[in-house]
């Protein structure tokens, strides 16, 4: 009988592993916050979850992030409409808000809301956000396909860190539904502001 019960659990878990089918189940949209009013804009941006091994993660059939991890981004076009520098001054200010009354906002705008995350943990330098490759290109006048930006840059495919949660105060409770957005500034002025997920009310994140 235990045999039996272990043998159905075995496959249950299997099915549930295998269920994560990428391009389709790992599916996250990424939302413009500039209102058209920032010099970096995103339109119609969709990227797709993964972990560190490059693995498809997703919980049931909806993506899901873990951490450290990845979202490459697979459609969309960006504009930038003037040449700053963000490779050398470029800073993304946090906000993260948990699915959970004891949880709740994590970071505002850069600022700690928990007394467990400091203020470091909702700041970090656009290298640790984006690619050198991909900063350089927001750094550059001009409306970009990504398929463009794979020709130019010979990427395989431009892609968005995922933050470091996992660590300090909130290791062992990061696991749950999350929000978060990212106001990306230059010398202290905001030029891109994006939130995600756009396609869903919360997305998973997994410990």
């Amino acid at each position: 009988m235990l045999r039996s019960v272990l043998l159905i659990l075995a496959c249950v878990l299997v099915t549930v592993y295998c269920a994560c089918t990428d391009g389709q189940d790992n599916v996250c949209g990424i939302g413009d916050d500039s209102n058209g009013a920032l010099n970096i804009e995103l339109n119609n941006m969709v990227g797709w979850t993964y972990d560190s091994n490059n693995v498809a993660t997703c919980k049931g059939s909806e993506a899901a992030l873990t951490m450290p991890g990845v979202i490459k981004l697979v459609q969309g076009t960006v504009t930038v409409r003037a040449a700053s520098s963000l490779a050398q001054n470029g800073i993304a200010l946090l906000t993260a808000k948990k699915n959970s009354m004891l949880i709740g906002t994590v970071c505002d705008n850069g600022k700690s809301k928990n007394a467990l995350v400091p203020d470091s943990d909702c700041q970090m330098d656009i290298n640790q956000l984006f690619e050198p490759a991909f900063i350089a290109l927001l750094d550059t006048p001009g409306t970009y396909t990504l398929e463009d930006i794979e020709q130019a840059e010979n990427l395989t495919s431009p892609y968005l860190s995922v933050p470091p949660f996992n660590s300090g105060g909130l290791s062992g409770i990061i696991s749950g539904e999350w929000q978060m957005s990212f106001n990306v500034q230059c010398n202290g002025q905001s030029v891109m502001k994006f939130h995600l997920p756009s396609n869903t009310k919360w997305i998973d994140i997994i410990d």
